[in-house]
């Protein structure tokens, strides 16, 4: 496989409620995806889980000090490296924040080992492993790279999704957006393409050059990148390259508001943040999303999904003895006096003000 970008696993400590978590970064272009051009010596295959040794920690207790668990693949399609009919040991992490992918017996998977410095072949979640039928657009281009075939210039997915904080999902996996047109275009070159039943597209034969993006989409819906603010990077191609280039559609919802302390100003640096109504909890043990109130004196949220919301002020508290207590909106320091914030498809509410007044102050 022909990497434009070195995946690293860092191991990333969330303070609130001391959540360790992993994160998979790029170093290098920042937007840049593995292309299905296969490297001689990489291994890449389709292949069934046979046998589990030492399971996740969530799956089972026994043997603590074992921090890998070993899974028995039967080969079932050569793409890289490997013999179809072979069978091979694939590693991973047994949870712990570990990056480790945590396969299931019985289940088919296209799987992207790497090669540690013991020989060992190491699955994470950092990379284009997964379930033989979500990968089914990867393996389309893997076959023709391994075929000698014509490979997509530029290939993936565009799903229909929303914010991935815990505290404002709904639980449900994102979407393939069926049959939509797509456009890639520059100054120079229009190339057009359409989703296919699962969200699939792909252009070929594109020149170098750096390319944008749109899609036609339902109403109330906009290209975006979640958790971070603007439009979809473009797409930069050089000679004869290919890339993976996954979309999602968000919702254009809205919810911006100001932090009033008792002086009538705006509070500076206030932390506020979104739950579901559903899914507030005191000790937050969510991945919560918190947004703080900026030099123009707002705090605001893009792409927030319909539904009902809870929104509040230092939601852990006081920090210091000038702190304030935690403060719902519009302006009370309990949840049972909190208004529920509800927004419809596509809806913006742009006066949320949260009110920090006597009785959301330190007693």
């Amino acid at each position: 496989m022909s990497l434009r970008s070195l995946m690293v696993l860092i191991v990333a400590l969330t303070v609130s409620g001391g959540v360790s978590a992993c994160s998979c970064v790029e170093v290098g272009d920042a937007q840049a995806a593995p292309c299905a051009k296969i490297s001689p010596t990489q291994v890449v295959f389709v292949g069934t889980v046979q046998e589990i040794d030492n399971p996740p920690y969530e799956v089972s207790t026994e043997n603590p000090e074992v921090s890998q668990s070993r899974y028995r693949f039967q080969v079932d399609e050569e793409i890289s490296g490997l013999k179809a009919e072979q069978q091979i040991n694939i590693y991973s992490g047994r949870g712990g924040a570990d990056c480790g992918y945590h396969f299931l017996k019985g289940k088919q998977y296209l799987v992207f080992p790497y090669r540690n410095n013991s020989g060992q072949l190491i699955a994470t979640i950092c990379s284009q492993t997964g379930p033989v039928n979500d990968r089914q657009f990867v393996l389309t281009e893997l076959r023709a790279a391994r075929d000698s075939d014509r490979v997509a210039s530029v290939y993936g997915l565009l799903q229909v999704g929303q914010q991935p904080y815990l505290s404002v999902t709904d639980d449900r996996p994102q979407q393939p957006l069926r049959n939509a047109r797509i456009e890639l275009r520059n100054d120079n070159y229009v190339f057009t393409s359409s989703t296919d039943s699962n969200g699939a597209f792909s252009f070929y034969s594109v020149p170098a050059g750096a390319y944008h993006v749109r899609a036609d989409l339902p109403p109330n819906m906009e290209l975006a990148r979640p958790t971070l603010k603007g439009p979809p990077p473009s797409v930069n191609l050089v000679a004869g390259d290919c890339a993976e280039y996954n979309i999602v559609a968000l919702p254009t919802g809205r919810i911006r508001g100001k932090v009033v302390g008792p002086d009538h100003i705006p509070m500076k640096f206030a932390e506020v943040e979104l739950f579901r109504s559903d899914k507030y909890q005191d000790s937050a043990s969510l991945t919560e999303w918190r947004e703080v109130q900026n030099q123009s004196g707002f705090f605001e949220f893009t792409h927030v999904s319909p539904g009902d919301y809870i929104l509040v002020y230092n939601n852990e508290g006081p920090t210091t003895a000038n702190s304030g207590r935690r403060c719902f909106y519009p302006g009370v320091p309990n949840i049972s006096g909190a208004q529920r914030i509800h927004i419809e498809d596509g809806q913006q509410l742009l006066t949320a003000d949260i009110h920090v007044r006597r009785k959301c102050l330190k007693q």
